[in-house]
């Protein structure tokens, strides 16, 4: 079951930026079917807008977050 934040948290995380699937997949450059993937198998949180076509939408925090837990954290090139 995929962690779904629901309509009440917008109010709470005003600033955040979020991000859309389409716009996740194409920073990491990977399909938007692997997004969805890890939405629906609940590793990645995200809010759900409801309805059919409304989507989901990734916090900006929640997607470095994840990469740090998945992958570890980024390394500079030296």
């Amino acid at each position: 079951m995929a962690r779904i934040w629901r309509y009440h948290v917008i109010e709470e995380q005003q600033g955040a930026g979020w991000l859309t699937v389409a716009q996740v997949s194409e920073r990491l450059q990977i399909s938007q079917e692997t997004v969805r993937r890890w939405i629906r198998s609940g590793d990645l949180p995200v809010l759900e807008l409801g309805g059919l076509k409304a989507g989901y939408r990734i916090r900006e925090d929640a997607l470095a977050a994840f990469i740090d837990e998945r992958y570890g954290p980024l390394k500079s090139a030296a």
